[in-house]
């Protein structure tokens, strides 16, 4: 329904929502890839042999370009000697890839198929800069791309609220009366404003996020994948869990934003007739009736808040927790592999083999971060998201309802001109 709604209304913007989720897109994958040179500096120190091109071959000739002296002193050409000294040759960490009938295993990652080099002879001042470059450009193109798709958003948003309000008051226009007789007037203003802002909240700060948290969680998954496949199961093994807590919770916490979101409607509703039947209840002395009567409203608001809120405030520390479980299972066998002692967890072992070391731990646990990061921010789009929907159908209610005045297809061709005389008789 909500999807529906949206598509719908944002004709003549989808171009820029296209624009908006490239943009977004863009932007994770300079954030992964930022997160890249943390790996990259800490296992090149610790192990000459851990080099980027080892696990990502395709960096060999760039990091080639860094292998010269005016970096790397001890590239120096030597007395005598006009040609610089090569970086000394250190051998790949063991893959769990690597047999003993194969020099050249094959590794495959997604949909493709590479050879990764069994030696490596880049230095590690040169490694060192390049990450601290590759850091500081991606993290650049990050910023600017965030800015870029936020004003989007904001701009895509602000242009749906206006359509959204002048064809909802258009359309309140053309009903009949005897409609409008049977409406509250307040749950009417509620529709134009609140419910409109909730959509309008959602595409500014909900979509974006939405979009960004998905793109966060294959593209991180993928790069963890290339790293090790072992360790990248352990790092989800709560997934199952976190998945099945957030479809119960967004089904029940959706239901309750739509009786809140009806109840505030009623409030108003009670609270424009009372303001502008004000004069005829106190002159019968309703005060302590009318009263009682609008109590019995906002308690009833209340209480549908409190339920809403209750089922928000469950889901938020139950999602924490669980991320803290995950994390602290990852910190924990990590820390104990970097340390060389294999850890075996049903079929599978993870070991040094399998591609873990103080820079891949280090790595994880900030890939970790920006994984469970869409998953706590579930609860506050899951929010976003029911009101939003509970908005849209309260509109589209509206928007159903036939008008009493149909407009003529007819073209209008402008006033004609008229003949004839006028008489006055017996007057």
């Amino acid at each position: 329904m909500l999807s529906k709604f949206l598509f719908g209304n944002l004709k003549g913007y989808r171009f820029l929502v296209v624009i908006a989720i490239i943009l977004t897109v863009t932007q994770v994958g300079a954030d992964i890839l930022a997160a890249l040179p943390l790996k990259f500096i800490p296992s090149k120190i610790n192990n000459p042999g851990a080099d980027p091109a080892c696990t990502f071959p395709f960096l060999d000739g760039v990091l080639s370009k860094f292998d010269i002296p005016q970096l790397d002193a001890s590239l120096q050409p030597a007395p005598g000697q006009t040609t610089p000294k090569l970086p000394p040759t250190s051998p790949c960490p063991a893959s769990t890839t690597t047999t003993s009938s194969s020099s050249s295993p094959s590794s495959r990652f997604l949909f493709f198929t590479y050879t990764p080099p069994q030696k490596t002879s880049h230095s590690v001042i040169g490694v060192i800069v390049f990450s601290v470059l590759m850091l500081l450009i991606f993290s650049i193109v990050s910023a600017i791309l965030a800015y870029i798709a936020a004003f989007l958003a904001a701009y895509i948003a602000q242009n749906l609220s206006a359509r959204l309000r002048n064809q909802l008051f258009d359309h309140l226009q053309r009903l009949s009366l005897d409609w409008h007789g049977k409406q509250k007037k307040g749950d009417l203003v509620q529709r134009v404003t609140t419910n409109i802002a909730d959509i309008e909240k959602l595409v500014t700060d909900g979509l974006v996020d939405l979009l960004a948290g998905i793109m966060t969680l294959v593209g991180v998954a993928a790069i963890m994948l290339a790293i090790s496949p072992q360790y990248t199961l352990l790092s989800v093994a709560i997934a199952p869990a976190l998945f099945m807590i957030v479809i119960t919770y967004t089904r029940n916490i959706k239901a309750a934003a739509k009786k809140a979101s009806k109840a505030a409607g009623q409030v108003a509703g009670v609270a424009q007739e009372d303001i502008n039947a004000l004069t005829v209840i106190k002159v019968f002395t309703r005060e302590e009736r009318e009263g009682q009567r609008f109590g019995g409203y906002v308690n009833k608001n209340r209480l549908a808040g409190l339920l809403a809120g209750g089922l928000q405030a469950q889901f938020t520390p139950i999602v924490a927790i669980l991320l803290a479980l995950g994390t602290s299972i990852v910190l924990g066998v990590g820390g104990y592999v970097a340390a060389g002692y294999p850890v075996p967890i049903g079929p599978i072992t993870i070991n040094a083999a399998s591609g873990v070391d103080i820079g891949t731990l280090i790595l994880f646990l900030t890939y970790l971060k920006m994984l469970y990061q869409p998953m706590r921010d579930l609860s506050k789009l899951t929010n976003l998201a029911s009101s939003a929907a509970s908005g849209a159908e309260r509109i589209q209610e509206v928007l159903d309802q036939a008008p009493e005045v149909i407009d003529s297809t007819a073209p209008y061709y402008g006033p004609q001109k008229l003949r004839g005389d006028i008489t006055f008789d017996n007057v």
